[in-house]
């Protein structure tokens, strides 16, 4: 297996491209995100693989990866007929405190987050579309500091406008031909859906390969083997990513962030995280508090 292309969410929960191209170095290209996804297909066709299923994909349709989900992109592109696409990333975590809001949108918000589907692709989607055209209008809006509370407010505005057109869409005769169902999870996802459980507690990999009713060293190297990165090196930047969310959103001090996200020598704390984003932890902080 290929080495992933895995966007991170570490510095910021929300990313977004739009109208991105790419020529013939976008072949058989392997995914994964720790968020949710979506990704609208405007030039280009070929096939995903999603799991163990094969859909074809070509102008106007729209997808959607669920956390951890490895899904693969085999496109017929080159430098004349480039691949074209726009896609969001988001941590559904992140967006949870102001999905509560509305109940039923939470309810749909859930699923997408955390159901099994049969099929997870829309075809036949074209610019005139509810869900593409506000694609559209984030694509237009001048670029802003995402780390600002006023780019906060914009993306989290759009998340939910986005999750409530398509819960319309499905919900209007779409969503039985969804399949949906209760999601099985691998070992793999499994692993991680339990560091994201205990991150904040310290980490033994013999607990986890127990949990798991797998040794040690077999759950290490499937980990690294379908992932493309050592289990620690994962839970590391996992930490680090709740350090992130915890400088720019709390006053803690640093020792007490440190303790939160499992990594209780302060000194060491500090360490990894310039190692993870290039900046102290101070320094981070005063540059997302403005």
């Amino acid at each position: 297996m290929k080495p992933l292309h895995n966007l991170s969410l570490t510095q910021t929960p929300f990313q977004f491209a739009y109208n991105r191209s790419s020529g013939s170095e976008y072949k058989n290209i392997i995914h994964l995100h720790e968020g949710i996804e979506f990704h609208y297909i405007e030039q280009g066709e070929g096939q995903v693989v999603i799991g163990h299923k094969t859909f074809k994909i070509s102008a106007g349709t729209l997808l959607f990866f669920q956390p951890f989900q490895l899904h693969k992109f085999a496109v017929q592109a080159s430098d004349q007929l480039p691949f074209v696409r726009s896609f969001i990333v988001y941590d559904p975590n992140w967006l949870q405190p102001y999905v509560r809001l509305f109940p039923r949108l939470m309810d749909f918000h859930q699923m997408v987050w955390k159901r099994a589907w049969d099929v997870q692709t829309m075809t036949g989607l074209d610019n005139q579309h509810p869900l593409i055209q506000q694609l559209q209008r984030l694509g237009h809006l001048p670029p802003q500091d995402s780390g600002k509370d006023h780019a906060g407010e914009q993306h989290i505005l759009f998340v939910l406008g986005f999750l409530d057109v398509l819960q319309q869409h499905w919900r209007d005769g779409n969503l039985d031909k969804m399949g949906v169902r209760a999601r099985t999870f691998g070992h793999v996802e499994l692993a991680m859906e339990w560091m994201e459980q205990n991150y904040h507690l310290p980490f033994h990999l013999q607990t986890l390969a127990n949990h798991l009713h797998l040794s040690a060293p077999y759950l290490s190297a499937l980990f690294r083997r379908e992932v493309g990165e050592n289990l620690t090196d994962y839970l590391a930047a996992r930490r680090i990513q709740e350090a992130c969310h915890l400088l720019m959103t709390s006053s803690y001090t640093l020792d007490r962030i440190a303790e939160q996200v499992g990594i209780p020598n302060v000194s060491y704390f500090c360490q990894m995280f310039k190692k993870q984003t290039g900046e102290t932890p101070r320094r981070f902080r005063m540059k997302m508090n403005g």
